[in-house]
């Protein structure tokens, strides 16, 4: 290979990710080859690297849960409560701390799958007086995107 490009740095990932595969069983961890940064000469992907104890998470983010969530407009007991959203059944599960906005991960309860939401809006289901704090209105509230 001569030179890199956006195409060569995606096809890498997957390959890299694959590659990483029996490590990631051997140790009970998952390898995922992130970001990429690429000149015509060299590439460097962001490693991440989580574990698969499931107990471990959960108890992250419990831990994360009541640490934020007043400030989120939220009771530590609604860790695990379900909602609706677009007629579909939800489970709280924790907050993505990295998102300024689509803030409230919660999983699906149809296919499993791991959904961001405005914790505003999902506070409001609650009920709940909720303070503003990602620019939240009527016309942008709602599901945003899977993420797992």
């Amino acid at each position: 290979m001569k030179k890199f490009d956006k195409v060569v740095a995606k096809a890498l990932r997957d390959e890299i990710d694959a590659a990483l595969k029996s490590v990631g069983e051997k140790y009970d961890i998952t390898f995922h080859a992130g970001s990429c940064r690429f000149s015509e000469i060299e590439m460097t992907y962001k490693l991440v690297v989580k574990t698969n104890d499931n107990e471990a998470v959960e108890e992250k983010n419990k831990k994360d849960w009541a640490r934020y969530c007043e400030i989120r407009g939220f009771d530590v007991e609604d860790f695990g409560k379900t909602f609706e959203s677009r007629g579909s059944e939800y489970t709280i599960v924790g907050f993505e701390m990295s998102r300024s906005k689509y803030d409230l991960k919660a999983r699906k309860t149809s296919n499993g799958q791991i959904y961001c939401f405005v914790s505003e809006q999902i506070a409001k289901k609650f009920r709940r007086d909720v303070p503003t704090t990602s620019g939240f209105n009527e016309r942008n509230a709602g599901l945003k995107e899977r993420v797992s």
